[in-house]
């Protein structure tokens, strides 16, 4: 009776890990003297179910003091183009030549497919 609950578990793991929920996509979104190289993977947890995770870094390649820098991520399904979830994230002030790490998570759907989308505030 044992075995047929730890085959049921091994196949849904395995359901949920073959339903996208394991790629990592990286990408660089450009505003002016400011750049964000981040990278979003889909991830699993028994307290957040399927989210996105989104890490990365932004940095100043302009001569100047960026005082608020503040990105705006999306996670948005690539199937209807509709947004799942946003999130406004403070960077902080990014001196010239300067980077700062940010990371975070974006609430998604097991089904779903996703590309995560970020945008420099002005």
């Amino acid at each position: 009776m044992k075995s047929y609950g730890i085959v049921a578990l091994v196949l849904t793991a395995a359901f949920l890990l073959g339903s996208g929920c394991v790629d990592t996509v990286v990408r660089d979104s450009v505003s002016g003297d400011l750049h964000a190289h981040y990278s979003s993977s889909d991830d699993l947890s028994v307290g957040l179910g399927c989210y996105e995770r989104v890490s990365g870094y932004a940095y100043n390649s302009g001569n100047t003091t960026r005082d608020t820098v503040s990105l705006s991520l999306s996670l948005i399904d690539t199937d209807t183009g509709s947004i799942r979830d946003a999130k406004t994230l403070y960077v902080g002030a990014i001196g010239p030549g300067e980077s700062r790490t940010f990371d975070t998570t974006l609430d998604g759907d097991c089904s779903g497919h996703y590309r995560t989308d970020a945008d420099f505030l002005p």
